[in-house]
């Protein structure tokens, strides 16, 4: 008759074993103790966080069955995996339903400057999670809305940057301006060092006419 008291050695098969393979190993216990013990010793067990990679991971594979995206999180149960799909895609998964690449081709245009409700609105079909996915799995980006400053100089800059598709990040370096164009942060005086050289960058000229009477 098998005791009732659990020895360390069994609890460390519990641990570190499957259901099934706990039940090959300790054949002396039933299927309920082996049960019942499995959920004890998961009482004051700190779980092991999910880190930002397996994360990502998630939100990349997002769109396969339970079964095939389990088996890419190594010592991570097929329950904590849909808890944390859950939790980063925002719906419980449910079978996959194919993009359209009709679809795809608008998800695309639109995702660039649309708000969430004018997209959720666009794909009534789709929920918000697959949508994310769907941005994530092509690298699409959100363009940043310029900010209005009161310096009107710099915004004006930024603006015609963006026109030309040239990022603030290669301005500031081919100006030797640093971050100055790239900053999110109101200033309200001009720099007009910085000012003119970016507008001689783009080919201009700036002047300061004093009107004197």
């Amino acid at each position: 008759m098998a005791s009732w008291f659990w020895k360390p050695e069994e609890d460390e098969v519990i641990r570190t074993s499957s259901f099934k393979e706990a039940r090959h190993r300790l054949p002396h216990r039933t299927p309920n103790s082996i049960g019942s013990r499995r959920r004890l010793l998961r009482v004051g067990i700190t779980r092991r966080p999910w880190t930002e990679g397996e994360k990502r991971r998630i939100i990349r594979h997002a769109g396969e069955p339970l079964d095939i995206l389990a088996k890419r999180f190594k010592g991570r149960t097929k329950s904590a995996v849909k808890h944390q799909h859950a939790l980063l895609v925002g719906c419980i998964m449910r079978p996959v339903t194919t993009w359209k690449m009709t679809e795809i081709t608008k998800l695309r245009q639109m995702w660039p400057t649309a708000r969430r409700p004018e997209l959720e609105a666009a794909f009534p079909n789709r929920t918000w999670g697959a949508i994310k996915v769907q941005a994530e799995k092509h690298g699409w980006r959100k363009n940043r809305p310029l900010l209005e400053y009161e310096n009107e100089l710099r915004n004006a800059i930024r603006t015609r940057a963006r026109e030309d598709g040239i990022g603030l990040a290669k301005l500031g370096a081919e100006t030797q301006c640093g971050t100055y164009f790239l900053q999110n942060r109101a200033t309200k005086l001009p720099d007009l060092n910085k000012i003119g050289r970016a507008v001689e960058f783009f080919g201009g000229r700036l002047v300061i006419d004093w009107q004197d009477e």
